[in-house]
């Protein structure tokens, strides 16, 4: 599962589900999964799919304080950036995504900007035709061999 490493931890203990990091920080290969997971996180759906084909669920949560009512919208979208934008977005899941759960704001008697704070996604899995082919840059040559 791509999760922030924040969160990380929480998700092992209670699903039994594998994540890319958490903060338990001991060993120089943690430091590179929570790269890993920051940089997957930044980028787009296209670019998770493309850097890490093995992942299976995505779990965003926001990065705003989603209680502040005078947090203006250049600053809600600057905080939500990568793969976070999603949750500012209402309606179906992109191509790709399905949608398994999702926590609202409930504010009785007034409405929130974006009132989604975290969704969790299935990542679905391409037709057999469409998985990428790993293999295909070993097998190219060089540049400078050809």
């Amino acid at each position: 599962m791509l999760a922030a490493p924040s969160v990380g931890h929480y998700v092992r203990f209670h699903t039994d589900c594998g994540v890319i990091a958490n903060n338990f920080l001991t060993t120089s290969q943690h430091l590179r999964k929570i790269a890993l997971a920051r940089q997957l996180l930044a980028g787009d759906l296209e670019g998770l799919r493309r850097h890490a084909p093995w992942v299976r669920y995505l779990w965003l949560e926001r990065m705003d304080n989603v209680l502040d009512r005078d947090l203006p919208e250049r600053e809600i979208v600057a905080r939500n950036q990568g793969l976070n934008r999603l949750l500012l977005e209402d309606g179906p899941a992109p191509p790709g995504l399905e949608r398994l759960w999702e926590q609202r704001i409930d504010e009785p008697g007034a409405t929130a900007r974006h009132p989604v704070v975290a969704r969790l996604y299935r990542v679905l899995v391409p037709a057999p035709g469409r998985l990428p082919d790993r293999m295909a840059a070993l097998r190219a040559k060089p540049r400078g061999l050809r």
